[in-house]
């Protein structure tokens, strides 16, 4: 029954993804930009717990259109060492005034926390994640996980 509920899951991912993929095809003539995001160190600010992950070997890949909204999918090693999928669309802003610096938010759906923390159907969790980036350095947050990173353009 668990793998049942996996592949239910990677269904619903997929589907999100390709529908993510849609509401941010480009405008004829537009490209999408892609990006590739590495996850190096993560910080838990929620529970003095020596056992939660702080690598996370997050591998981000998304693609951008140029008026910045943009799709995400990537695969981690959660807080609690346990194999985690996350697809999710949202939008980059740039600061007019700090060159370099942008941030970012992002709603996404996770698979990997199944008797972990409070899931949804599945064990699908859905989270509002926001980041921030200058040049190629990148945080991500969610909650009270910090996420630090680099991320690349090809």
């Amino acid at each position: 029954m668990k793998n049942a509920a996996g592949i239910i899951a990677s269904i619903a991912l997929l589907t999100i993804l390709v529908t993510g993929l849609v509401a941010v095809q480009p405008a004829q003539g537009q490209e999408l930009e892609t990006r590739l995001y590495v996850g190096l160190w993560t910080e838990h600010y929620i529970h003095d717990d020596p056992d939660y992950n702080e690598s996370n070997d997050i591998v981000q890949l998304s693609a951008y259109t140029e008026d910045n909204w943009f799709v995400s999918a990537a695969t981690f090693s959660n807080s609690h060492y346990d194999d985690s999928t996350l697809v999710g669309i949202g939008r980059e802003y740039h600061a007019e005034y700090l060159d370099g610096f942008s941030w970012g938010i992002m709603l996404a759906a996770v698979h990997g926390y199944e008797g972990k923390i409070q899931t949804h159907y599945k064990g699908l969790l859905f989270a509002p994640i926001s980041y921030y980036k200058y040049k190629n350095l990148k945080a991500i947050v969610v909650g009270p996980v910090v996420n630090i990173g680099l991320e690349f353009e090809f």
